[in-house]
Parts: structure tokens; sequence; C-alpha cells
């Protein structure tokens, strides 16, 4: 367990890092007009979780620890919102589409709404 942990933390530490340097790079490339290093990280993170996902479940054969080094430790890291999205498809997927719909608009929704509620408590601070 303690081994699983270590390298969970030492998986999120280069998600973290390829985060940064990735999204710098292209942020740099792309201008300052809109975010596109964000975009392409999320995006980038979209591709390489349904990739694996795929691959590790149909190809290849990884243990419960090593699937949460990648999944949870560099792809958690890299972007949760590669595991948003997985976890709206596979509400579609299920033809639980209530779910999946109220994961959704509630996730957009409610997350915009608190983080202008934690800008304005910030300001009031």
């Amino acid at each position: 367990m303690a081994e699983t942990i270590a390298l969970v933390a030492l998986a999120g530490a280069l998600g973290t890092l390829a985060r940064y340097f990735i999204s710098t790079y292209i942020q740099t490339a792309g201008g300052p007009h809109f975010p596109w290093g964000t975009a392409a990280v999320n995006l980038i993170g979209c591709f390489l979780f349904g990739f694996l996902w795929t691959a590790i479940g149909s190809r290849w054969q990884l243990s419960l620890e090593w699937q949460r080094v990648i999944f949870v430790g560099f792809l958690g890291a890299f972007t949760t919102y590669s595991t948003y999205v997985f976890e709206v498809v596979g509400l579609v997927n299920a033809n639980d589409w209530m779910r999946a719909g109220v994961y959704f608009a509630g996730i957009n929704g409610v997350g915009i709404v608190l983080l202008v509620a934690g800008a304005l408590l910030g300001r009031m601070m």
C-alpha cells in the first residue's frame, strides 16, 4: 500500500510538471487572448484517458495499483477534466441520460457559481 501511494504521488508530480510545461509552451505559442494551454492539456488528457483506458482494458494487462498510478496519479494531476468527461460518457453509455445531464450541467453551472462566490468572498476578506 505504501509503495502504491508513493508511486501515485510520483506520477502526480510528473503529471503536474507535464501540465505546467505543455500548457506554458502552448499558451506562449498561441497568444494571450484565449486559454490555449489549459484547453490543450484538458483535450490531451481526454485523449490519453480514453486511449489508455481502452488499451489497458482490452490489450494490456496492468494491475489495479498501476492503473491507479496512471489514472489517479499522472492523469489526475495532468487534468481532472478527463476523469469528469469519462464519468459523463460512462453515464451516457449506461443510458442514464438524466444523471449524465444533471452531472454535466451541475458541475459546469455550480462550478462557475462557486468560483464567483469564492472570488467575492476573497474580495471581502
